[in-house]
């Protein structure tokens, strides 16, 4: 964001329908263009590209792992599985311990 805010001006907002003018242009430019530009504006574009799917690998890491999320993850994985006949194995039995007799 640094980056963002110090390399091209702010402009001032003007409302949604000029914050969305031209929106479904998309600039197509030659690798050799923005990598011959400077080091700061190379490294603005590399963030920008790499930061969406680094923020969601963080996130999933913080709440994908979860005891709740992992029990939930084995009931759909059994679910899909079940219309091709396979089945969790049941677990016998907790058998005690003779200390605990």
């Amino acid at each position: 964001m640094y980056l963002n805010a110090t390399t091209t001006p702010i402009e001032p907002w003007k409302g949604w329908a000029d914050t969305h003018y031209d929106y479904s242009r998309i600039d197509l430019l030659p690798a050799i263009l923005w990598r011959s530009s400077s080091h700061s504006k190379l490294v603005a574009i590399e963030l920008s590209r790499w930061a969406n799917p680094i923020c969601a690998l963080i996130f999933f890491a913080f709440f994908g792992f979860a005891e709740e999320a992992k029990r939930n993850y084995r009931v759909a994985f059994w679910r899909i599985l079940r219309p091709f006949g396979v089945r969790p194995q049941a677990s016998g039995p907790i058998e005690k311990s003779a200390s605990s007799k």
